[in-house]
């Protein structure tokens, strides 16, 4: 699928700033495939777990493109890879704004930011804290793709089950989603198990 960037460096913007560097959350084998075709260690966008197959990759969300973040962009702008994480949401947070809310259904709540940075929104956790006290329980999620991020309680036995079914039509459906699992929002992420909803 990726065989095109086989033996290429990808095409960089001339030195884009730090103040543009945003998470996005992406599917490990997919992550795996792109990974797999870059030849020099430097210029692999860096990635880290986030849950279950879910990863976090780092990228510089410019005009019309979104270029990967490698070991190199981070020694030109002087980031220690542990630093990374919290530059990146602090910049998400700064360009979503207050743009960063719920729209509630019922007892489902559907992630809304834009811009292909819904799915982003699983490395704020002061946005999961904010909704797990809100519904005094933990939260339960279905990341669909980067666009559709749904939730609910996870006392909601109902909801959790229609969850999982709108994740399992839709991989029947298109072929693919961003999650198969659901995720379990505690205070941190872990994949739900059957015996906690």
């Amino acid at each position: 699928m990726w065989s095109w960037l086989r033996g290429k460096t990808a095409p960089s913007i001339a030195e884009p700033p730090r103040d543009v560097i945003v998470p996005r959350v992406y599917d490990a084998r997919l992550a795996d495939e792109l990974v797999g075709v870059l030849e020099r260690e430097r210029d692999v966008m860096i990635l880290e777990p986030l849950v279950g197959e879910l990863v976090i990759g780092y990228g510089f969300d410019l005009p019309r493109r979104y270029q990967g973040v490698a070991l190199r962009d981070l020694e030109r702008l002087g980031i220690a890879t542990s630093e990374l994480r919290g530059v990146a949401t602090d910049n998400l947070l700064r360009m979503l704004g207050d743009r960063v809310y719920c729209v509630q259904a019922g007892p489902l709540f559907e992630v809304r930011v834009g811009h292909h940075l819904d799915a982003s929104t699983l490395v704020v956790d002061a946005f999961w804290d904010d909704l797990r006290d809100e519904l005094e329980a933990d939260v339960v999620v279905a990341v669909i793709d980067r666009d559709h991020v749904l939730a609910c309680s996870v006392e909601s036995t109902e909801t959790v089950e229609t969850l999982a079914l709108i994740v399992s039509d839709e991989a029947e459906r298109s072929g693919r989603v961003l999650s198969e699992d659901l995720l379990l929002w505690t205070g941190a992420w872990e994949l739900l198990d059957e015996s906690d909803a």
